[in-house]
């Protein structure tokens, strides 16, 4: 699930750069049928299926980008 959304992640990595990049929830639809938390977290831990991102680059977008913006 979500794979359709690889273009337009690895489009705005190439502009801004991972640290500017922020993964969300996207709730409430996580509590709608057949959306699930994991599938749309495990879209960006996955390493097969966005390829062009580094590990750091998900640590960024997963955690690093929210540190600075949330407790700076």
């Amino acid at each position: 699930p979500h794979t359709d959304l690889g273009p337009m992640i690895e489009a705005l990595r190439d502009a801004f750069g991972a640290e500017r990049l922020m993964w969300g929830s996207d709730c409430p639809y996580q509590v709608q049928k057949g959306h699930r938390y994991e599938e749309s977290i495990a879209l960006i831990q996955d390493r097969e299926r966005l390829d062009f991102l580094s590990d750091s680059e998900r640590s960024e977008i997963l955690r690093g980008t929210a540190e600075k913006v949330f407790f700076c």
